[in-house]
């Protein structure tokens, strides 16, 4: 499958998903996102860790899809962003995105009040 879009990362923001480079994760939530390195398998097909290697980075989402039976992968490519790390960073629930996004907006709107 060929990513949809950039996504724009920095390295803490990458780290903080979950890794589902070999299997897929349980559920099927809208808006549950993961990351996948597409370079698990290397050095003729044996699997090899993936910080032993060059990981090339793809971040995976569910999505809705016309039938209800179904669900959609999104999937996008990453690009690490170089920039220190910002110590107030809370990680979102990467197993519901969607709600994360959700209730921090919120959260953002009642500040602006």
């Amino acid at each position: 499958m060929k990513p949809l879009a950039l996504l724009r990362l920095y390295p803490w923001e990458l780290d903080s998903l979950p890794e589902y480079s070999t299997t897929m994760p349980t559920g099927t939530t809208i808006g549950k996102f993961w990351k996948r390195n597409t370079n698990w398998m290397t050095h003729g097909g044996g699997y090899s860790a993936p910080d032993s290697v060059n990981p090339k980075w793809v971040v995976c989402a569910y999505d809705e899809n016309p039938n209800p039976k179904l669900v959609t992968i999104r999937i996008f490519e990453v690009a690490v962003l170089e920039g220190p790390y910002s110590g107030d960073y809370r990680p979102p629930d990467w197993s519901n995105y969607a709600r994360w996004k959700r209730d921090r907006d919120a959260e953002r709107a009642e500040g602006v009040r």
